[in-house]
Order: C-alpha cells, then sequence, then structure tokens
C-alpha cells in the first residue's frame, strides 16, 4: 500500500535528542491529514498503543517502506495498536506524483493510516533524519517504548508490536 519512489538531492540534518532513539521519549501533539484530507490528531492514534514508521515518499526510502509494509501488518496482534505511516513531504522532490499516488493506493480504514507531514516538523520533532525510515513504538499513554533503525525484519515487527503492549 506504500508510495511512489521520487528522487532527492543529499540532505542534512543535526542531532536532537529524540534522534538517539532512546525510550521515554513523549509521541508530540500534532494534527495531520491523510491523502484524502481528513485531519488525524496524535492523541486519537494512541489508542492500544502505536507503531509509527516515520519515511518519506522517495526512492531512498521506497524498498524499506514496503517491507515494513508486509512485515508489520503480518506481526501486529489482532485488535491491538495501530499502525501509522508517517510521510515527510519535504524530502520529495515530486510532491504532486507522490501525493497522487498516495490517493490512489490509500483506503480510509484500512490500515495502515497514512499521514501526510508536510513540513516535515512532526518528523523533525521526533528527531528521524530527513530522507529515512524509523520505526517507533508507543504505548497507549504516548510514551517511547522502542526505536527501530535497521533493516525491516520479522523479528524487530514482533519487537515494535511487543513494546507497545508493555
Amino acid at each position: 500500500m506504500l508510495v511512489l519512489a521520487a528522487l532527492v538531492g543529499p540532505t542534512a540534518w543535526g542531532e536532537t535528542p529524540a534522534a538517539k532513539g532512546s525510550a521515554g521519549v513523549s509521541l508530540p501533539q500534532f494534527v495531520l491529514a491523510d491523502p484524502d484530507g481528513k485531519k488525524h490528531a496524535s492523541g486519537e492514534l494512541l489508542k492500544g498503543g502505536l507503531v509509527l514508521v516515520v519515511t518519506a515518499p522517495t526512492y531512498h526510502t521506497e524498498k524499506a517502506q514496503r517491507a515494513w509494509g508486509d512485515l508489520l501488518p503480518a506481526a501486529q496482534p489482532k485488535g491491538k495498536g495501530r499502525l501509522v505511516f508517517l510521510e515527510d513531504m519535504t524530502a520529495s522532490s515530486f510532491k504532486d506524483t507522490a501525493k497522487k499516488e498516495m490517493r490512489k493506493e490509500f483506503h480510509e480504514g484500512v490500515p495502515p493510516l497514512l499521514l501526510l507531514d508536510e513540513n516535515g516538523h512532526v518528523r523533525t520533532e521526533l528527531g528521524v533524519p530527513k530522507n529515512e525510515t524509523w520505526i517507533l513504538a508507543f504505548d497507549a499513554g504516548g510514551q517511547q517504548r522502542l526505536v527501530e533503525k535497521g533493516a525491516p525484519s520479522a523479528a524487530a515487527a514482533k519487537r515494535l508490536w511487543a513494546a507497545v503492549q508493555k
């Protein structure tokens, strides 16, 4: 269900405390739109915990997005937690094309939920470097429990969902 790739140039970023990937960081408050324009607030996403895939609609991240898009739903305990892909639109050189593809592939009510971070503020606040894919697990109270920065794997997907349930 994931996104079309778009080419980007080199990027630079500064490390924030959240970028260190430590547990205990809170999910920031935000309101972002899905590809159909419906707004979603961060607080509504936390019921039962949240696995948040922070990524970008780029060629560089496409392979990881697709792999996580297969592995995370397969490992998700039935009826437990929420899976959300947060797309940092600032990394894409072809935003209109990427959004068009997202709208074609997005179906409201069918997981995962796809949110557009138009100006990269949420990605930045979470400490995720531009044009990278990190997966963050938050418990129902909004506390970060685990960060996965490595290659997608079934074992990592299971760890993420287990961290959400703690």
